[in-house]
């Protein structure tokens, strides 16, 4: 039971951290950033096998497109969502489409990144 319970708390220590061995990191304090690479890992893990490199730096591009369309609809929640689906759906269904995904994948990605945005703000 000791050795469980210090295995657990080790863990917990780096979920607090956000220091987990399958996330690069290249990411610092970018929890945004990090979140979107989270996405990238569930829809496409098989494309991540190929270089982590290329969806980190997508990573940190997703985040500044969803920083100005937060900025330019920052009290119309509704419009930041639209702004974001407009902006990411066409770049990530190209990124699906080159890794041999399609228009499902590149959805579900989107949709989730907007769920986070969702999340963000509620607690920020």
């Amino acid at each position: 039971p000791i050795k469980q319970y210090l295995l657990f708390k080790e863990f917990e220590e780096q979920m607090a951290e956000r220091k987990l061995p399958d996330i690069p990191d290249r990411f610092g304090g970018n929890y945004a950033a990090q979140a979107y690479f989270g996405v990238f890992k569930t829809v496409l893990p098989e494309t991540l096998l190929q270089g982590e490199g290329f969806w980190v730096d997508l990573a940190f591009e997703i985040d500044q497109v969803v920083l100005r369309c937060l900025s330019e609809h920052s009290i119309n929640l509704e419009q930041v969502e639209k702004d974001i689906r407009k902006q990411l759906l066409p770049m990530m269904f190209k990124i699906c489409q080159a890794n041999g995904s399609g228009m499902l994948q590149a959805k579900e990605i989107v949709e989730r990144i907007v769920q986070i945005v969702r999340v963000g703000r509620a607690n920020g």
